[in-house]
């Protein structure tokens, strides 16, 4: 069995526990699955971020169209 914690930004970002190898694990699969595992994280922030962007532009287009029909009508 094996516990990786991973870091994003210099944060711990999670914790992995892995035991499903009957020979163990080496100091490379710990590294391996340390990179894994801080690029998934970092590709859901940015999904996540994305997202709120998103959100945020449609919330911005609605007051944008909602003022111009108030002024213009």
């Amino acid at each position: 069995m094996i516990t990786i914690g991973y870091a994003v930004d210099q944060k711990l970002a999670g914790i992995v526990i892995l035991a499903n190898s009957p020979s163990g694990y080496t100091e490379q699969d710990s590294y391996q699955v340390k990179l894994l595992f801080a690029s998934l994280h970092t590709s859901m922030i940015k999904q996540q971020k994305e997202g709120e962007l998103e959100e945020s532009r449609q919330s911005l287009r609605l007051i944008l169209d909602s003022t111009a029909e108030g002024i213009f009508g």
